[in-house]
């Protein structure tokens, strides 16, 4: 079985940590089948465009960085047409030399928006996979919601990495019979409890603090200054030292970081670390918070629990899906940040075991994830066979 793995969320040389849980399902379907990866980036139009490398992991499916053009906010209505027309003469070449027999395409719009009519001119199923921003914004935005529902419609399957996510799709007027929910699966040779001492000592941590952890994009759906408002609180009633650690990057980064000072929060913004270091950090930490307004099923989170960290987080998205128990940790509303204190200080004073906070997510397995990814596969190229 050929597959042809189409989304602008995978990772390259420059930028390592874009798109990681569809570079970890590529890499793992690609031991079953067949798989090259085209990855689109975005740029202005008549701007340069940088040359693009791909990672050492990801020589086996030869992915392709092609620039697509895209304008922000005034072409929501050309933004899927303009993608199409950068992926088609990259899409030609490789179908002259590898004739793909599956379409996945990840990131509703633009991404399976333009890679729906593609696939249809070469008569190929598609298969579109909802991540969570893609639904929860865009959906509310009147002109890609329509080009959302006229591309999707035509899709043989659309994935939703939640139920919630599956829910508000058919809400939206999407068929349930071709929604299906797989979630993202936990890689647990990096992501497992370990000696919190040792960790700290790894990432010169002090071993007689709190730590807090935050994960993520600094962007405004993931509302980091929450995080900083809530340790703002924390300080006021928390006589122990401790410490808001950050990792991640974005546009909200100074504003984060003049919000601590101003407030004098004991603030570490460490910046984009590598999977084998942010496991580190997890171990380390005492909780995990994550403020999102929005969210589809966070791996972070994932992550976390698999590393045996309780989390307190804004019950969004698929959240109430995975931390389902006391032990795994405290939902919050969102942009709440007394509740978000309170559930961080109840966290810390219920210690449990990391290897019993691990249990809790030992069905997000990579394993099940693929294995369903390949019986939908399966499905889909059974079906085309009978119908020819």
């Amino acid at each position: 079985m050929k597959v042809l793995f189409i989304s602008n969320l995978y990772p390259d040389q420059a930028e390592p940590g874009r798109g990681l849980p569809n570079a970890r399902l590529v890499r793992r379907l690609a031991k079953h089948c067949e798989i090259r990866v085209i990855a689109p980036r975005p740029v202005l139009p008549f701007m340069p465009s940088r040359r693009r490398r791909p990672l050492p992991d990801d020589e086996e499916v030869h992915p392709q960085f092609p620039s697509a053009w895209y304008l922000p906010k005034i072409g929501s209505r050309w933004n899927p047409w303009l993608m199409r027309r950068s992926l088609e003469p990259v899409i030609q070449r490789l179908r002259g030399r590898w004739p793909f027999e599956l379409v996945v395409s990840a990131w509703l719009y633009p991404d399976a928006c333009a890679a729906q009519p593609i696939a249809a001119s070469y008569a190929t199923p598609l298969i579109a996979i909802a991540q969570g921003s893609d639904v929860h914004q865009y959906l509310q935005h009147p002109i890609r919601r329509r080009l959302m529902q006229l591309h999707l419609s035509r899709c043989r399957y659309l994935v939703a990495r939640s139920k919630n996510l599956a829910q508000t799709l058919e809400q939206a007027g999407f068929d349930p019979a071709r929604l299906r929910v797989i979630y993202n699966g936990v890689d647990t040779t990096i992501f497992h409890p370990g000696d919190s001492r040792a960790a700290r000592q790894r990432l010169s941590l002090t071993q007689d603090a709190h730590i807090l952890l935050w994960v993520g994009n600094l962007l405004p759906v993931k509302n980091p200054l929450l995080a900083v408002e809530a340790a703002r609180l924390i300080q006021r009633r928390h006589t122990d030292p401790f410490y808001l650690v950050m990792l991640g990057d974005g546009p909200l980064g100074p504003q984060v970081a003049e919000r601590a000072r101003q407030w004098r929060v004991p603030l570490i913004l460490a910046g984009r670390r590598s999977e084998k270091d942010t496991a580190d950090f997890m171990r380390a930490a005492d909780a995990l918070c994550l403020t999102s307004h929005a969210e589809g099923t966070p791996n972070v989170v994932l992550e976390a629990l698999a590393c045996g960290l309780p989390v307190a987080a804004t019950a969004v998205g698929g959240l109430p899906e995975i931390v389902q128990v006391p032990v795994a940790g405290q939902l919050v509303p969102p942009a709440d940040a007394p509740a978000l204190a309170e559930a961080v200080l109840k966290l810390w004073g219920e210690k449990h075991s990391p290897e019993v906070i691990a249990e809790t997510v030992q069905s997000f397995s990579w394993e099940r994830t693929v294995e369903k990814y390949l019986a939908i596969f399966s499905e889909v190229m059974v079906g085309r066979t009978a119908a020819s």
